[in-house]
C-alpha cells in the first residue's frame, strides 16, 4: 500500500509519527503486477475458462511466463472458481502459510524431533528467509507445504525399503511444482534426489530415485511444459544474472549479514531482496548447534552440508558461475538456492533445540556472544529502529534458549522477545493495516488512456531537476499502469517474449540486462506507431518531440497524445518476406516471417471493428491480410466466420490471417499444446502416483495370511 501511494501520489495511511521518513520505493511484483493477473485468471474461471493470455504488458504475452500465479495449481483452481481474485489470494496465502509449519512438524518429527523442536522448527520454516519474505507473491505456496510432505514421504520409504512410497513423493512434489516458481522447486528437487541418493542400498535407491523422478515430472508435466515453452520462446540472459550479482566481490562479506539478522541487508537494493536473511541470530545459533552435536548422524551432517553447499553457490562468485552454465538451472539467479539453506536450518535448528536438553548451557551462550559481537560489527551503527529490535530480539531469544532446561524462565524471556517485536515502533513501521479500496480509483491522467490505445511511461515518479531522469523509472511505472487496466507497449515479467524483444530493440527500446523488464525511451521510431502507441506518461521535465502533444502537466506526470498511432488493427492489400521492418510502410504492407505469400490485392482497403465480445469485425474490397497489433505466439488460433484460419506472423511480433473480399468476423482463440497435453499428463499421472501405493497397501491389508494347517498325511 505504501508503495503505490507513493507512486500515485496519494496521501498515505497509517501513524505517520511512528514511522520513519522513507525514500521512494519502487513498485515491486506483487504489489502492481499479481493483482492483474489474478483477475485475468479469476474471472476466466468464473466465466468456465482458462485465461491463459495477458493483454496488458508487451502487447501481450503468455501467463504462464509469470512465475506467481501458478494457473494449474489444485487450490487455486478451486479457490479462485469459488471467490473473488482478492479473497482467493488472501485465503490461498493464509492456508499455505500455516499449512508449511503443519508439514515441516510432521517432517520433523519423523526425523525424531521432539514435540517442542517439531513445533519450534515449523515457526522457523513459516517465518524466516525466502519463505517469509517472498511468500506474499506465491512464488513458495506449493513448495512450501508440498515439499516437506514429499520428503516425508521419501524418508518413510527409504527406512521401511517399500519402493511405493516413491508414488506418495511423486503426488506430492508434482503438485509442488504446478505451485511454486520452477527455480525453488528444481532447487530442492535436486535437494531430494541427493537425499535419496544418501541411502546404503543402492540399487533400492536407484530404483526409489527413478520412480519419484518420473512421478514428479508427470504430475507436474502442466507446469514443466509450459516453463520449457517459455524458456524456448522468451527472453533470459543468465550470463547478465552472473554479472549483475557477482561483477565485483560485494557479495561475499554479505553471507554474515544473511545468517545472523532477520532484518540485516547489504546497501545496494539489488541485494536487497535477492540476498534475504534466512535465519534469525537464535535459529543460525540452534543450526549450529544441531550440527555440532549431531555431526555424527548421517541425516544431520547432510543437512549441514546441504545448506553450506547451497550458501557457498549462492555467496562465491566462481561456483555462481559455474552454477549459471547449468541449462534451465541457470534460468534464475544462483542466489535462490540460499531457499535450500533456509529448508536446512531449519531442520537442524529444531535438531538444535532437542540438542539443548542435554546442553550444559554454555555453547548457545557462548555461540551467541559470537553472533552479537559479528552482529554490531557488521551493522556499524545502532541509530536505525530495526537494527536495535534486531539486537534487543535476538538477544532475548538467544537467552531463552540458553535457558531451556529452565522452561518458565526461558518461556517468559521468549515472551519478551515476542513483545521487543510487536513494539509500535516497530510493528506498525511495516505492518499497519491500510484501506485498499482507494486504489482501485482510476487516476484521473489514466482516464483518458483507457480504450483501444496502448500507453507507456510511468505514474508518480517525481524528479526535481530537469535531466536527472532515470530510464529504469519508465519501467517501474510501466505496472501500475497495467495495474489500472491500461494496455502497455511495455512492462516488467520474469520472461518476455523473445519475438516482442526484438521488435522493441528495432525500434530503439531497453532492455533490462537481466532480461525481466523492457521499456520504449525513444518515442521517434515508427514501430511505435505501429505497436498503437496513443499515450505517454513522462516526469513534467522530460520532453518526448514535436510529434507528440501535450495533454496535460501535474506535479507528478505529463500527458502527451501520438496522433500517428496505429489502430489495433487493421487491412493491408500487400505483404513481403524481409528481415528489416524499418523499410516498409506497415500502414499498407505486412511484413511476414516467412513465405509463401498468400494472394493478395494492393489495391485491397477495408475498415476494421472491434466487437464487445471481443471479435473483430473487417469489411474488405479484396483478397487481403488482417493485422492484429498484439504479440504472435504459437499457441493462438483464429477462426474466420467460422471456420479454421492460419495465424501468420506479421511485423516481426504480430498476428496476421488473410481475408477474402467482403465483410467477415475474425476471433482468436488461446490455446497452447503444452498446457492441453499438460493438463492431461498431470491428471494422469496423478491418478497413477496415488492409485499405486494405496492399492498395494490395499492388497497388503487385504491377502490373509496362511494359517498352520497341519499337513494331510499320505495314503
Amino acid at each position: 500500500m505504501s508503495v503505490l501511494e507513493q507512486q500515485l501520489g496519494r496521501r498515505p495511511q497509517g501513524p505517520r509519527w511512528l514511522v520513519p521518513e522513507q525514500p521512494l520505493v519502487r513498485v515491486a511484483d506483487n504489489g502492481a503486477l499479481l493483482p492483474q493477473l489474478l483477475k485475468i485468471y479469476n474471472e476466466g474461471l468464473h466465466a468456465g475458462e482458462l485465461r491463459l493470455w495477458n493483454p496488458h504488458q508487451f502487447c501481450g504475452y503468455p501467463l504462464t511466463y509469470d512465475t506467481m500465479v501458478h494457473p494449474f495449481y489444485p487450490p487455486h483452481l478451486v479457490l479462485h472458481r469459488l471467490l473473488s481474485w482478492e479473497a482467493a489470494y488472501g485465503w490461498t496465502l493464509l492456508l499455505h502459510f500455516f499449512a508449511c509449519g503443519v508439514a515441516m512438524f510432521h517432517l520433523l518429527r519423523a526425523f525424531s524431533r521432539g514435540a517442542a523442536a517439531a513445533t519450534f522448527g515449523g515457526f522457523v520454516w513459516m517465518l524466516f528467509g525466502y519463505n517469509a519474505l517472498w511468500f506474499s507473491s506465491g512464488i513458495l505456496l506449493g513448495v512450501s507445504v508440498f515439499g516437506p510432505l514429499a520428503l516425508l514421504a521419501i524418508h518413510r520409504g527409504l527406512d521401511t525399503r517399500r519402493l511405493q512410497f516413491a508414488g506418495f513423493a511423486g503426488a506430492a512434489f508434482g503438485i509442488a511444482l504446478l505451485g511454486s516458481h520452477p527455480q525453488f522447486a528444481l532447487l530442492l528437487f535436486v535437494f531430494l534426489l541427493a537425499w535419496i541418493a544418501r541411502h546404503p542400498e543402492r540399487p533400492f535407491a536407484l530404483r526409489f530415485a527413478l520412480a519419484f523422478s518420473i512421478l514428479s515430472v508427470g504430475v507436474g508435466l502442466a507446469a514443466v511444459l509450459t516453463r520449457l515453452d517459455s524458456l524456448e520462446n522468451g527472453w533470459r540472459n543468465p550470463a547478465a544474472d552472473v554479472q549483475f550479482f557477482y561483477g565485483d566481490l560485494r557479495a561475499l562479506p554479505h553471507l554474515a549479514g544473511l545468517v545472523i539478522g532477520k532484518i540485516l541487508h547489504p546497501d545496494e537494493p539489488a541485494f536487497a531482496y535477492e540476498f534475504a536473511v534466512h535465519a534469525g541470530l537464535a535459529v543460525t545459533t540452534l543450526a549450529v548447534i544441531g550440527a555440532v552435536r549431531g555431526w555424527k548422524e548421517p541425516l544431520t551432517r547432510f543437512l549441514a552440508v546441504a545448506a553450506a553447499v547451497a550458501l557457498g553457490v549462492a555467496f562465491i562468485a566462481p561456483l555462481a558461475k559455474l552454477y549459471s552454465l547449468v541449462p534451465i538451472l541457470n534460468s534464475s539467479p544462483a542466489s535462490r538456492c540460499v531457499f535450500v539453506a533456509g529448508f536446512a536450518i531449519a531442520a537442524l535448528a529444531a535438531r538444535g533445540f532437542d540438542a539443548l536438553r542435554d546442553s550444559t548451557g554454555r555453547l548457545p551462550w557462548i555461540l551467541g556472544g559470537v553472533f552479537a559481537l559479528v552482529l554490531v560489527i557488521r551493522i556499524g551503527h545502532l541509530s536505525d529502529g530495526a537494527t536495535i529490535e534486531t539486537l534487543a530480539g535476538m538477544a532475548l531469544a538467544t537467552a531463552a534458549a540458553a535457558l531451556v532446561k529452565r522452561p518458565r524462565l526461558a518461556g517468559g524471556i521468549a515472551f519478551a522477545a515476542l513483545i521487543v517485536d510487536l513494539l509500535p515502533p516497530f510493528y506498525f513501521a511495516h505492518n499497519w493495516p491500510a484501506d485498499g479500496t482507494v486504489l482501485r480509483e482510476m487516476p484521473p491522467a489514466l482516464v483518458q488512456a483507457r480504450g483501444p490505445w496502448r500507453a507507456t511511461g510511468l505514474v508518480g515518479i517525481t524528479r526535481s531537476e530537469p535531466g536527472a531522469y532515470d530510464p529504469r523509472d519508465i519501467v517501474e511505472g510501466d505496472p501500475l499502469l497495467a495495474y489500472f487496466g491500461v494496455d502497455n507497449v511495455a512492462g516488467f515479467e520474469a520472461i518476455i517474449p523473445s519475438a516482442y524483444v526484438r521488435y522493441a530493440r528495432t525500434a530503439g527500446g531497453q532492455l533490462n540486462p537481466t532480461g525481466r523488464s523492457l521499456t520504449w525511451v525513444r518515442f521517434d521510431s515508427p514501430l511505435m506507431d505501429a505497436a498503437g502507441l496513443r499515450y505517454l506518461f513522462l516526469p513534467p521535465n522530460l520532453d518526448p518531440g514535436p510529434r507528440f502533444q501535450r495533454l496535460s502537466t501535474s506535479e507528478r506526470v505529463s500527458v502527451y497524445e501520438n496522433p500517428r498511432a496505429f489502430p489495433r488493427a487493421w487491412v493491408v492489400g500487400r505483404a513481403v518476406v524481409s528481415d528489416d521492418l524499418l523499410k516498409h510502410d506497415l500502414r499498407t504492407t505486412a511484413v511476414l516471417e516467412e513465405g509463401p505469400l498468400p494472394p493478395l490485392d494492393e489495391n485491397a482497403n477495408g475498415i476494421v471493428q472491434k466487437l464487445p465480445d471481443g471479435a473483430w469485425l473487417a469489411e474488405t474490397r479484396g483478397p487481403s491480410l488482417l493485422v492484429v497489433s498484439e504479440t504472435w505466439d504459437a499457441g493462438w488460433e483464429a477462426e474466420r466466420d467460422g471456420q479454421p484460419v492460419p495465424v501468420l506472423r506479421a511485423n516481426g511480433a504480430f498476428r496476421a490471417v488473410p481475408l477474402a473480399g467482403g465483410r467477415h468476423r475474425v476471433e482468436f482463440f488461446y490455446r497452447p499444446a503444452a498446457v492441453s497435453k499438460g493438463l492431461i499428463g498431470s491428471a494422469l499421472f496423478l491418478l497413477l502416483s496415488l492409485a499405486w501405493p494405496l492399492l498395494t497397501f490395499w492388497r497388503r491389508q487385504n491377502v490373509s495370511t496362511p494359517a498352520n494347517i497341519p499337513a494331510t498325511p499320505e495314503r
